[in-house]
């Protein structure tokens, strides 16, 4: 018993050890990339730039915290000295039911903006998956980021109420955990703020690709103002009013000439 307990207290002196040099390791390029982040948001918040900058920059705020997941996750081989295969193999494993999320989350978001059957919007609904899988993977690095914080901070807890770490270590100990929960907390919101912004970018994507300039339906009784259209029936299309920025169900009785004058 004796021994079990010296084995499991050197394994976790290791451990510590271990998540030391992960720390020196990514520590600088984390600040980095926070600092980047936190200016990012700051203008978003006090001067949110118009059009695809704004949504540019959200999105970069938006993925830092995956940005920084990674930068973590790939030291991880080296130091407790995995094979990068067994890496490569958990990503494809993930990947599965990632990519099936992103396929769900894709046909829920496209069919919600148009309230029209998702695969009328190829392109849109391309996107749509992709950020599907992207918030599928950082939903699922935040739960087990939170896991594992929950876990070691008990542990730190139980290990200073039995007097196995000093005073000092513990308050270090638990800054460094309440600064990782800070961070997963920004991480959570980070996914909130990159949902809204995919259905921004999503209808965009829809807009220039799935709708088109060119058609040959009659327009006598459509509203002025109509600049593309979108195909979802044979008597029936979506425009888009480009100075109202709004999207309308319209008849489409064609003419049966093409070429003709509008």
């Amino acid at each position: 018993m004796l021994d079990q307990g010296r084995a499991l207290r050197a394994w976790w002196i290791g451990q510590r050890q271990k998540l030391r040099q992960l720390r020196r390791a990514c520590l600088p390029v984390s600040l980095v990339v926070i600092s980047l982040a936190g200016l990012g948001l700051a203008v978003m918040v006090l001067a949110p730039p118009p059009g695809v900058t704004g949504t540019l920059i959200g999105g970069a705020v938006a993925l830092s915290p995956l940005l920084l997941v990674f930068c973590w996750l790939i030291r991880v081989p080296d130091i407790w000295n995995f094979h990068p295969g067994w890496v490569a193999a958990g990503t494809f494993l993930a990947s599965l039911p990632l990519v099936v999320f992103g396929r769900y989350f894709a046909a829920g978001l496209v069919n919600a903006i148009f309230r029209e059957a998702p695969d009328l919007f190829p392109a849109a609904l391309m996107v749509a998956g992709y950020l599907g899988v992207l918030l599928g993977a950082l939903s699922v690095l935040v739960l087990v980021a939170f896991t594992v914080t929950i876990v070691l901070v008990s542990w730190t807890l139980l290990a200073g109420i039995l007097g196995k770490i000093g005073g000092r270590r513990l308050l270090g100990d638990l800054l460094t955990y309440g600064i990782a929960a800070v961070l997963i907390g920004w991480a959570l919101g980070s996914i909130m703020h990159l949902e809204q912004r995919a259905r921004v970018l999503v209808t965009r994507v829809a807009i220039t690709t799935d709708f088109h300039p060119d058609h040959r339906c009659d327009t006598t009784g459509w509203p002025a103002g109509v600049t593309r259209v979108a195909f979802v029936g044979d008597e029936q299309v979506l425009g888009y009013l480009a100075a109202e920025r709004r999207i309308i169900a319209l008849s489409c009785h064609r003419r049966d000439v093409i070429g003709g004058t509008r």
